[in-house]
């Protein structure tokens, strides 16, 4: 589906079915006109297992909207119906929608739920400290607690990224 967003022609699935495939090419030939264009759109926005593809999020405060990089922010932290952000800088934003309206769109991108309060930015773990759940020291020195249901989701994200631990 995010394949259409950024301008795909057509797709085939797994297993590749001959019939699908020629329908997909004759596609691809009838729409040649634009397939370049389309193709160099794809590539800049869509690059498979590549970390924080999309580099910014738009962050709805009250002050306005905040676009972000994805690289700067280090960690959510949920408060009832607000989501903090920290910031690289120090700075923190703060979000008038839930924590888990932003988990989906967040988790793709290297980011990880570890507890009911908290989602990570992989890229800012420093140390995990084995426990029940744990916690995480962050690169900026903040202590996050890993949850016990939250552990298993953490471990696999990592050995997802890194290998195994």
């Amino acid at each position: 589906m995010q394949a259409f967003e950024f301008a795909a022609i057509d797709y085939v699935t797994k297993p590749i079915e001959r019939e699908e495939l020629i329908r997909a090419t004759g596609r691809i030939r009838k729409k040649n006109a634009g397939t370049k264009e389309r193709l160099e759109v794809l590539q800049q926005n869509y690059a498979p297992n590549t970390p924080n593809t999309f580099e910014k999020i738009g962050i709805s405060a009250m002050d306005g909207v905040h676009f972000v990089r994805l690289s700067e922010i280090i960690r959510l932290e949920a408060e009832d119906n607000y989501t903090h952000f920290m910031l690289k800088s120090g700075d923190r934003i703060t979000a008038s929608r839930t924590i888990k309206a932003y988990e989906d769109t967040l988790t793709s991108l290297n980011f990880v739920r570890v507890h009911k309060k908290h989602i990570v930015n992989m890229n800012f773990m420093k140390t995990y400290i084995k426990g029940e759940g744990g916690y995480l020291i962050m690169e900026n020195g903040d202590s996050i607690e890993v949850s016990r249901r939250k552990k298993s989701n953490l471990m696999d994200s990592v050995r997802r990224m890194h290998g195994e631990i």
